[in-house]
């Protein structure tokens, strides 16, 4: 999700047969990153478990907002 002041855009779909690894987390990463020197916000929605603990234990949680 895309967030730029009060309007949210969805912005891909990460389905089931796309891998959960440290690979994905860096794209997110540097997808957020880059979103942040833009002024917009970058935030995960509807996340399966596996993406969302593997967000937790990288420590990107919060800014990813889970």
């Amino acid at each position: 999700m895309l967030v730029i002041g009060e309007r949210a855009v969805p912005l891909g779909v990460i389905g089931a047969a796309t891998r959960c690894d440290l690979a994905l987390i860096d794209d997110i990463g540097r997808l957020r990153l880059l979103g942040s020197r833009l002024g917009w916000s970058i935030r995960l929605a509807h996340v399966d478990s596996d993406l969302r603990d593997l967000v937790e234990l990288v420590g990107l949680s919060d800014c990813l907002g889970l």
